[in-house]
Order: C-alpha cells, then structure tokens, then sequence
C-alpha cells in the first residue's frame, strides 16, 4: 500500500513489534477478561442478596442472578473495553497492555490519535477479527506492521519513545523528498 502524504518514515524492527503486540494484546485481552468477571460477579452478588433480602424464594433469587450475570458480562465489557480501547487509547496513545509493552499508537504522520480516531479504530476491530483474525495476522506480512484496522484509520504502532519530529516522508507531484518536521515549520514561517 503506498504511504499517505506526510506518512512516517519509520523503519522499525517489525519482529520486534510484532510480538510485542501481540502480548500487549494478549495482556489487554486477560485484564479485560478480568475486570468482565469480577464485575459481572459482583454485579451478580449484589442483585442476589438484594432480592434475598426483599424475602424472594430461591428459585427467584436463582432467576435473578443467572440474568444479572449476563447483564453485568455486557455492561462492565463494554465499560472496561471503552476505559482501554477508546479513552486511555485516545489520551494517552496506549492501551494497559501497549503501555506494559512500551508501545503507543500515532497517526501515520506522527502525531497522537486522539479519542476520535480511537474509537473508529476499536470499531475496525471487527473488520480485522471477522475473516479468522486475518486482520491481526496481517501485521506478519504488511511492511510496517499494521493490521487492517491500522491501515483503515491511518494509525500505526510505535515504540513508545518514538518521537513525532523524526524524518516524516512529504509526496510531491514530481517526486518524494523527506524533510523532519522542524524544517516543515521553518518553511511556513
């Protein structure tokens, strides 16, 4: 795929990121898991006493708690999934497990993603976990590690202290010339 204008010129270990990634992803994966369990379990907890204290036979309290179960599963996923994947993302470029793995997401161009971008991107999880996960498999192939979700927002994965003023890659009509960021703004003032 050919780079977008003012795209990173980034050359990074892909090996390396790559298996960061993925244990970034997979420690993403087990807090969620985490924080999903011990929520819905409370939730469940709280629910059953509540109704056995207002003197409900057990078979209700049972009833009660199956549904408060799944209840719970779904609110404190989808609080814990947009705590990590669309706030702390957003503000702060990692998720607890990119932060753990010393990774951060920024735009193609260098600059943070902002809690807009996350948010499509967490969206664009879908399209990369559909067809058997190809999406997250495809950052072993693609040259600068970024899986489908990455290329639709235009967001790749950095090593945390990559820094937003290294050599950025400008496209012009006539040909491609680099030039950091610095000289860019010389240039506009």
């Amino acid at each position: 795929m050919p780079y977008h204008e003012n795209s990173i010129n980034y050359n990074q270990d892909t090996t390396t990121t790559t298996l960061l990634r993925f244990i970034a992803g997979a420690i993403d994966g087990f807090l969620l898991f985490l924080f999903q369990f011990l929520g819905a379990y409370f939730t469940t907890a709280f629910i059953a006493v509540m109704v056995t204290l207002e003197g409900a036979p057990s078979l209700i309290v049972n009833q009660y708690s199956s549904q408060a179960m799944i209840v719970g599963w779904v609110f404190w996923a989808t609080i814990s999934w947009c705590a990590n994947y669309i706030l702390l993302q957003g503000l702060t470029g990692s998720t607890i497990g990119k932060k753990i793995c010393n990774l951060k997401v920024v735009t193609e161009n260098g600059s943070p993603i902002g809690i807009i971008r996350s948010f499509t991107r967490s969206l664009f999880y879908v399209i990369s976990f559909v067809p058997f996960l190809a999406g997250f498999f495809s950052i072993l192939w693609n040259q600068r590690s970024q899986a489908w979700h990455d290329r639709l927002c235009g967001t790749i994965v950095v090593p945390r202290d990559y820094k937003s003023n290294k050599t950025i890659q400008i496209k012009e009509q006539e040909g491609s010339e680099s030039f950091s960021q610095q000289d860019d703004i010389n240039r506009a003032a």
